[in-house]
């Protein structure tokens, strides 16, 4: 489970800056954000992680003693290289709709959107933070092992995880964001509530999808994986061209839901197809 270890020194570099800005925020120790003080807050997360790093991981004294394995590293390289480019995909699904909202629409829709944005976002960061980063490990194990029943059970536990959460945003928000809406005084984020809907179905279908797509990298189809992010992205790209002059910022949200369905029925169907071959 080193790949656990290496999500919480991720999370203590990625994280734990921006909490510490917030806090500091909060009890008006800083009185306003500037890009020098973000710049320090990320360097007190960064320097965190590095820290930790050096204290705990065991083998970090060997480190510069260790021969190079050149036929391992070009493997590493080409597979990361795969995977690498899926993730560029895969942002562009993610990001690309705010640029087309503020070429076809107007700031305003995209302030709007990107509000909407950022509460089901954030639902994504506290999936892979709290379950993913210490689930996915396990299944990769047990599609090693070819260990079939193992590899349901830990697929089956992390989606029912990523429902629950999902559930419990939704109900928070149900419960909470009047409230807030109230408190922001903008009409325009009244009106489109139904984009957060829309996108917490798009947040449900891409974090379903991440078990087959640790299921294929496991079974080195990171090839496969490109090709399905590939098409995926583009159709959103479409989806979004064609959609966004029609029903304005609803189409990104349409768009962002399409390809979440697209990733999950296409994953899961190359992930059907493998494991009826284990048998």
């Amino acid at each position: 489970e080193k790949t656990i270890f290496a999500n919480l020194i991720y999370f203590l570099r990625a994280g734990t800056w921006s909490w510490v800005l917030s806090l500091f925020l909060y009890f008006e120790i800083v009185g306003s954000v500037t890009m020098l003080t973000i710049l320090s807050a990320w360097f007190f997360g960064a320097l965190v992680s590095v820290v930790v790093g050096l204290i705990y991981l065991p083998s970090i004294k060997n480190f510069f003693s260790e021969p190079l394995d050149i036929g391992w590293l070009k493997k590493a390289l080409k597979f990361s290289g795969m995977i690498l480019l899926s993730t560029v995909f895969l942002k562009i699904i993610e990001f690309s709709d705010r640029y087309f909202i503020n070429y076809f629409l107007s700031k305003q829709d995209l302030g709007v959107y990107t509000f909407y944005f950022q509460l089901s976002n954030l639902i994504n960061v506290v999936i892979f933070t709290l379950f993913i980063s210490f689930l996915y490990p396990k299944i990769m194990r047990s599609v090693l092992q070819k260990d079939r029943l193992k590899y349901e059970e830990n697929k089956r536990s992390l989606n029912k995880n990523i429902l629950k959460v999902v559930l419990t945003f939704a109900l928070g928000y149900y419960f909470i964001l009047p409230y807030i809406l109230e408190h922001l005084q903008r009409p325009q984020l009244r009106e489109n509530q139904l984009l957060l809907l829309i996108m917490l179905l798009g947040v449900v279908m891409i974090n379903l999808s991440y078990a087959s797509h640790y299921f294929l990298i496991t079974e080195k189809r990171d090839s496969l994986i490109l090709k399905i992010t590939i098409l995926t992205a583009t159709i959103n790209v479409i989806l979004n061209i064609l959609l966004l002059p029609i029903v304005g910022i609803y189409g990104s949200s349409i768009a962002l839901l399409v390809s979440g369905v697209l990733m999950f029925l296409m994953k899961n169907r190359f992930e059907r197809k493998i494991l009826n071959l284990w048998s």
